[in-house]
């Protein structure tokens, strides 16, 4: 697998914009080692390892990575599925609460692009909680 991925780097390295791994595993880690060897080294460049003891001590990285927006979605979302309420209950399309208020923390996105043209809702309205209430 780690072969057929390298050779699909090698012969299209732009796919990837950035890859960031938040505390990853120490055997992670490792093998990063021996696979970054293998791919492009455009790509390779492109593949950062975070590791942070704070839940959003990696987000100033993120931030410069990102932009505030899109960092500050991210972490919200990292605290949100570490949550052990969560763990395989989670309605990603979901941005309604059950007492129809808006949802603090949008799991579809950032703001910015859910309201934007580019958002394409791959839920039918039918599946949401609350199906009378507009986005």
């Amino acid at each position: 697998m780690a072969v057929q991925t390298a050779k699909i780097l090698d012969h299209y390295p732009e796919l990837l914009g950035w890859l960031c791994c938040l505390n990853a595993p120490r055997l992670f880690s490792a093998t990063w080692v021996a696979v970054r060897r293998i791919i492009n080294e455009v790509t390779a460049n492109k593949v950062k390892f975070i590791t942070c003891s704070k839940d959003d001590g990696y987000k100033p990285y993120l931030e410069h990575e990102l932009g505030d927006e899109m960092a500050s979605w991210l972490v919200e979302e990292i605290k949100e599925n570490a949550l052990p309420e969560n763990k395989y209950k989670k309605k990603y399309w979901e941005w309604i609460n059950i007492d129809g208020t808006v949802k603090e923390h949008d799991a579809r996105g950032t703001k910015s692009y859910v309201s934007s043209e580019y958002f394409i809702s791959p839920v039918v309205r039918k599946f949401c909680q609350s199906l009378s209430l507009k986005q």
